[in-house]
């Protein structure tokens, strides 16, 4: 990070809960809980102890530290118990059920950040009101989710399930934090992301679909990651908390939800190389513009299909994406 020595101040930023897109500077400690003695009180979370965890100094580096919560704390795709791990700038970890980014805050700034007098810092993503906001603008709508997720959790269970959606939210939260990301939110078994533009919704994918495939070549996988996307772009409805609302964002979410897509692959989702990516054949050629290497395969073209809550039926496209459109970007 060209910007980032190491006296630049570092900071976490909450990318899921009321206070999503707030971030916190912080010098040698930062503990988070919810006591109101701690810097960061989450007293809305109910998976969150009173004092729950902390960020601190170790040696030349950071830790996270769990202090002995009820819950555990969770950094990538460990838990800790009392214990602490290492955490770089630009990586995630969780406490209770509030998820934050740890990182420079000039990076953070610099995506858009603005300063407030008490030390904390707005940026323009996810679940805060920030000044001079449009209530309307055009987006690009992103949604990313598990799939067979299901089937999955029958076969992992519980803990191991859990331990590969978190290991997608980072992978997903990386994607939203370096592209610009407007808005962002969980869904469940995903994530929901809007963009000011297509071209940053098109490198998100690709950063995406790239470290699924590099995250499926680690050693030691609780389950390889196989996931679909939906994009869409049109006018979205911001509210006061600064989610997205309209029928543009109700779309990607039928998008998402198709049941069967042609193209893909049968049978077992080990077998599966490729990520679709379901869009409105009106986007296609705008999507194929966008710079990628390689170029993606032509799409799959559907006829027309009937989407609930939509009077006209939807021509609609899918990008079978293979893991190289993302090893560079």
């Amino acid at each position: 990070m060209s910007d980032a020595t190491p006296s630049t101040p570092l900071a976490v930023k909450f990318l899921s809960g009321p206070e999503a897109g707030r971030v916190v500077a912080f010098d040698a400690v930062l503990k988070i809980g919810r006591h109101r003695d701690n810097a960061i009180c989450i007293s809305y979370d109910d998976r969150a102890s009173r004092f729950h965890a902390e960020i601190r100094r170790a040696g030349e580096g950071h830790e996270v530290a769990d202090l002995g919560s009820t819950n555990g704390s969770i950094r990538g795709d460990r838990v800790l118990r009392g214990d602490a791990c290492p955490i770089q700038p630009g990586e995630t970890f969780r406490v209770g059920s509030t998820t934050f980014l740890f990182d420079w805050l000039s990076r953070l700034q610099s995506s858009g950040a603005s300063l407030f007098g008490d030390g904390t810092t707005a940026v323009p993503t996810g679940g805060v009101e920030v000044p001079g906001r449009k209530a309307n603008q055009t987006e690009a709508v992103l949604i990313a989710d598990m799939r067979s997720s299901t089937t999955l959790n029958q076969i992992l269970g519980e803990a191991k399930m859990l331990r590969l959606k978190e290991q997608l939210f980072d992978i997903l939260q990386r994607a939203a934090h370096r592209h610009d990301t407007t808005f962002t939110k969980p869904t469940g078994d995903g994530y929901m992301m809007t963009f000011s533009t297509l071209r940053h919704a098109v490198s998100a994918v690709r950063a995406i679909v790239g470290d699924v495939w590099r995250q499926n070549q680690r050693d030691n996988l609780i389950h390889p990651l196989n996931i679909r996307l939906s994009l869409t772009l049109g006018e979205t409805m911001c509210d006061h908390l600064g989610d997205r609302h309209g029928s543009i964002v109700n779309l990607a979410f039928r998008l998402i939800g198709i049941s069967a897509l042609p193209g893909e692959m049968p049978g077992d989702p080990d077998a599966e190389t490729a990520t679709p990516l379901i869009t409105t054949a009106s986007l296609v050629d705008g999507i194929r513009d966008m710079p990628w290497e390689p170029a993606p395969p032509a799409p799959i073209n559907l006829p027309p299909q009937e989407i609930r809550g939509f009077l006209e039926p939807i021509a609609l496209s899918i990008f079978q994406l293979q893991p190289d459109v993302g090893t560079t970007a």
